[in-house]
């Protein structure tokens, strides 16, 4: 079309009375035979042109959507590998979370469990001892000459109970007592012939060595208590009695660490356990893979003279394999956790937890390092102030790790990029068929065009082209339109002054249908429909200005002062809501607004005013409320009104960005009463005071003439007003009293006691400034 117009453009310049023929005819004007040569070369030049540009035009569309595709092409393939990779990555985190809280969950179950078999054997040592004591305490023996019947019963409950290798009771014999004991062992042995028939074995007890030794290795009779003890601690009964029969009479302070642990036991009064006897950490079992055999520790529980006493006079004893602890702790087909053993005494063990079964691995730390983030630690307990401190650390294995590793990363990824690789196909799909649409287009317009050629002369083509063009522009132009104005209607439609009840405002125009505009040749505008807009006769108009605003908001951030501007214009907005009143605009810090328009409003002036007195109290409570937050110096702030009444024009300005505007002599009087008003105060003019006094809903109100008159530009001077309210006191005051409407004297209170009038500019001269251009009307 530019194209077009700029052929026939040149046309016209080139072409001398081509516009005169065109208005008066061809009986008007005639053409030189050079005329018409020059007008055909030139017709020729720019349609050549013309051709010239439309293969270039094509070439450069074409190199754009080219480069548009293969910027598309990239974006997906981006897309693809981004979107891949984050499912990868996350399905993956997925399964380690799950892996994680799967191992915390046994962990924490293998903690539990162990920790109540630790108590129970604690328990059953502990309560056995003390039954021994009382036992004793109720038959005629003492202490050491003391043999429990009936032994071997008891020690196979405790050894069913506790899973231990053994157990045995050893007395201690002080040095002086050596000999009885001796004679009361040779002469006491009843007990291991009893064992034996406990268990039908049809055995004949062999007899007890009849003398206190402590080497395996030179057998025979001890010639003095081990170093630093008065006294000996001979095992007397011990079980089971086919495996253990040969243990009487031994001293156990002989065996290594044995004498400290019974020290510790006697003082914590409770049983004890010793360290890892060092010779069973690395023992071996007979097995042809040569695997360990479990290490093992002897539980110590001390028994005492009597209850609550601190004598010690003996002690049961039990020989127990450390992985008797974590027998059964998890149920059958729970994968392998590995649990390694420290102790302060620097002896480290490794187990092998799957399911019931526990297994050895060795004396050191054989987890996986891998491992090392997932540990749980725990101490071991209830012998937690045994001479070595036992610490548990469990990891997971990796058998573990694969049963909670599955193929949904892999999975999900390939699903992703197969879905953007179909995406990427129905793309290209697409794109093909939209190819292959626009060359069909193009072909039909090519062959409509050389069809239109060879019909119709050049210029005749242009003028039925440019005519429907024209049409197309003129159909497009009304769509707009329509739409335009559509919203136009809609968002004053609640305002639209032939609608209101009982307001009849003397209407110049009204929206019509049909289109809202024209096109004028040269590119510019005549309205087609008459504009919005009416005369509103009765109206106040008020104005309201932030005194300081300017100089406060110098110092303060833009969100500091768009929140002081909030908080006190949104609560205005509510109470013009409230009271019916019109909100027009914000400029700034200028807050505008009417009455007695849209809608009619007979006092319109009186709620105008209580909108100025309520604003002037909510001003007041905001910045107070704001000092905190904004500054000491935002509570100087306060609002100067000024308010107008009289015809007002408003309606709508077509165009962008339309908007509802005022437009008068009232608002530009409005607008000079809050110029030179003043700090606080609520400025009228003589107008509005008239219709405040003359209204039946003024209670509360109360207007005073100010002092002086004020220089209003385009008016001269002009009586105004303050407005205020009475208080009990006859001082001013905003606030709700009802009180007579009246106008009091001008010089002071009167006898019948009406207040003083109210100066406001006096109060705070320095505070009045010239309106600003955006305020003014």
């Amino acid at each position: 079309v530019r194209q077009k117009n700029t052929t026939r453009k040149m046309i016209a310049k080139t072409t001398p009375g081509t516009d005169h023929e065109e208005e008066h005819g061809p009986d008007k004007v005639s053409e030189t035979p050079s005329s018409v040569a020059s007008k055909s070369s030139s017709i020729t030049a720019a349609h050549e042109r013309s051709a010239v540009k439309g293969p270039q035009l094509v070439e450069k569309e074409t190199k754009i959507i080219t480069w548009s595709k293969v910027a598309v092409a990239f974006v997906l393939l981006f897309a693809t590998a981004a979107a891949a990779t984050t499912t990868y990555r996350y399905t993956s985190q997925q399964d380690e979370i799950e892996f994680q809280t799967r191992f915390e969950d046994t962990a924490s179950q293998i903690i539990s469990v162990y920790e109540i078999n630790a108590k129970k054997f604690f328990d059953v040592y502990d309560t056995l001892s003390l039954q021994v004591t009382i036992q004793v305490l109720e038959s005629s023996e003492e202490w050491p000459y003391v043999t429990i019947p009936r032994f071997e019963a008891i020690a196979e409950k405790v050894l069913n109970q506790t899973a231990a290798t053994n157990f045995g009771l050893a007395v201690y014999v002080p040095a002086v007592n050596r000999t009885r004991w001796e004679n009361y062992s040779d002469t006491n042995q009843g007990w291991r012939q009893e064992g034996y028939d406990y268990h039908n074995s049809g055995v004949t007890a062999s007899p007890v060595v009849p003398f206190i030794w402590n080497s395996f290795q030179a057998f025979g009779p001890v010639n003095q208590t081990q170093q630093g003890r008065s006294g000996y601690l001979p095992v007397w009964q011990t079980a089971p009695i086919l495996t253990s029969n040969r243990l009487s009479n031994f001293d156990a302070f002989a065996l290594g660490d044995f004498g400290s642990v019974f020290d510790r036991a006697r003082k914590l009064r409770s049983p004890t356990l010793s360290r890892v006897r060092p010779e069973s950490l690395n023992k071996t079992a007979n097995l042809e893979d040569g695997a360990y055999a479990s290490p093992d520790s002897y539980i110590v529980a001390p028994i005492f003279e009597d209850v609550g006493s601190d004598k010690v006079v003996g002690a049961l004893t039990s020989l127990l394999q450390w992985k008797t602890y974590f027998i059964n702790l998890l149920p059958e087909g729970t994968s392998a956790v590995v649990l390694v053993i420290r102790s302060t005494c620097n002896q480290t063990q490794s187990y092998l937890i799957e399911g019931p079964d526990v297994k050895y691995l060795g004396p050191s730390d054989l987890h996986d390092a891998k491992f090392d983030a997932e540990m749980v630690e725990t101490v071991f307990t209830p012998f937690s102030e045994a001479e070595c401190l036992h610490t548990l650390e469990l990891y997971p294995s990796q058998d573990f790790q694969d049963r909670y590793t599955s193929l949904r990363p892999i999975t999900y990824t390939i699903s992703v990029i197969f879905i953007f690789i179909l995406t990427a196909s129905v793309f290209v799909g697409y794109d093909c068929l939209v190819e292959r649409r626009q060359g069909m287009v193009m072909n039909t317009a090519q062959r409509s065009t050389a069809i239109v050629s060879s019909l119709f002369p050049a210029t005749v083509r242009d003028r039925l082209m440019d005519e429907v063009i024209a049409m197309q522009t003129d159909s497009h132009d009304k769509a707009l339109e329509r739409d335009h104005s559509s919203k136009l209607v809609s968002s004053w439609s609640a305002y639209s002054p032939s609608d209101r009840r009982g307001n009849e405002p003397r209407s110049s125009s009204s929206a019509s249908g049909g289109n809202a505009v024209a096109i004028k040749e040269g590119g510019g505008f005549i309205p087609r429909s008459k504009p919005i807009a009416d005369l509103f006769p009765d109206v106040t108009v008020l104005f309201a200005d932030i005194v300081g605003f300017t100089a406060w908001a110098s110092t303060r951030e833009p969100t500091e002062v768009f929140t002081l501007l909030e908080a006190i214009y949104n609560p205005f907005d509510r109470i013009a809501r409230r009271l019916k009143v019109f909100k027009v605009e914000t400029i700034g810090d200028c807050y505008v607004a009417a009455t007695g328009l849209p809608e009619k409003l007979d006092d319109h002036a009186v709620v105008m005013a209580k909108f100025a007195l309520n604003c002037m109290v909510k001003m007041a409570a905001v910045v107070n409320g704001l000092e905190g937050m904004l500054g000491k110096d935002t509570n100087r702030l306060s609002m100067r009104f000024g308010i107008h009444s009289g015809p007002v024009t408003a309606g709508v300005l077509r165009g962008e960005k339309s908007r509802f505007q005022l437009f008068g002599d009232t608002v530009n009087t409005a607008a000079r009463m809050e110029s030179t008003g003043s700090r606080g105060c609520i400025h009228l003019s003589e107008e509005t005071a008239k219709l405040v006094m003359a209204s039946s809903n003024c209670m509360g109100l109360h207007v005073v003439p100010r002092k002086e008159h004020v220089q209003v530009k385009g008016k001269g001077k002009l009586q105004t007003y303050w407005l205020t309210t009475r208080r009990a006191d006859n001082t001013n005051a905003v606030q709700h009293a009802v009180q007579p409407c009246i106008i009091p004297d001008a010089t002071g209170p009167t006898s019948s006691g009406k207040i003083m009038p109210l100066d406001c500019s006096s109060s705070s001269s320095s505070s009045t400034k010239t309106r600003s251009d955006h305020c003014d009307y």
